[in-house]
């Protein structure tokens, strides 16, 4: 019998509003690729993003569009029957897995736990199924976040009555000293890889190539680029796309409505360009 494989997970824990919506679609992209270099991307757990890897450590408490999809936005009971599916699904698929390494990718790892002890059950759980865990983790200027997040936020059906950012509404996402020590005081730092949200920081000023190494992978020459992902609206498309959720709100009874469609996928790709 040979030495037994190593198992190791590659966890890419955003932040938000750090290109993870561009890196998931690339990993996506390029799954065939990744398995040919023995590394897995759990598609059970979320495509391209692996939302139910986070929502199954978060709290009860915690409630988002993930819930509100769902149709669980209250309902306690059937919120921690998904999450332990979830988590024995994880274990009895790791227990069959074939190749060395699991990547997973999710921003709200970073924006959704935000407790000390959600970060432990997650640490404990993931030490159970690997045997070495790289944690990654890009930190963007506060203020290029606080601009993306409201954008974001507008897409999702938010109606604001000015673009004055409140920061409370951003602090989770923005005190990076927090983030940091919240996951220091579970992670061992050694585990923790971060990395600055800033073209000139990047490796080869590209932000494919500064992923990639961080997992240790030399194949940026080999990956196919996808078409820019989440971009954030223009100043007039923001404007026009308050005027439709007003009119059309993004959730009607706790569901989303089926009349809104994909229109801020429209509006990311033609968006609105001011009069000169």
């Amino acid at each position: 019998m040979g030495p037994q494989k190593v198992k190791k997970l590659i966890l890419h824990i955003g932040s938000e509003k750090t290109g993870t919506t561009s890196i998931q679609s690339m990993l996506s992209v390029n799954r065939e690729l990744l398995e040919a270099k023995s590394i897995r991307l759990p598609t059970f757990l979320g495509k391209p993003n692996h939302r139910y890897a986070e929502y199954a450590f978060r709290s009860n408490d915690t409630q988002d569009d993930f819930d509100m999809n769902r149709g669980i936005f209250d309902d306690s009971v059937a919120k921690t029957t998904l999450k332990n599916s979830i988590k024995r699904d994880w274990e009895e698929t790791i227990s069959r897995e074939s190749l060395d390494t699991w990547l997973i990718s999710c921003e709200h790892f970073q924006s959704r736990l935000q407790y000390q002890q959600e970060i432990a059950n997650l640490w404990q759980f993931i030490q159970r199924l690997f045997d070495k865990i790289t944690i990654i983790i890009y930190l963007r200027d506060p203020i290029g976040t606080a601009y993306s997040h409201l954008s974001t936020e507008i897409k999702g059906g938010a109606a604001p009555r000015s673009f004055r950012i409140d920061p409370g509404s951003v602090s989770g996402i923005c005190n990076h000293q927090k983030v940091l020590e919240t996951w220091l005081s579970v992670v061992p730092k050694a585990c923790l890889k971060v990395r600055l949200f800033e073209k000139s920081r990047f490796i080869s000023n590209d932000l494919y190539s500064d992923f990639l190494a961080s997992c240790g992978l030399d194949c940026r020459d080999q990956i196919e680029i996808p078409q820019p992902a989440n971009s954030s609206l223009s100043l007039p498309a923001m404007k026009l796309m308050i005027l439709l959720n007003q009119r059309i709100p993004a959730f009607f009874n706790n569901h989303r409505n089926p009349v809104r469609q994909d229109i801020h996928h429209y509006l990311e790709q033609y968006s609105v360009k001011a009069p000169s």
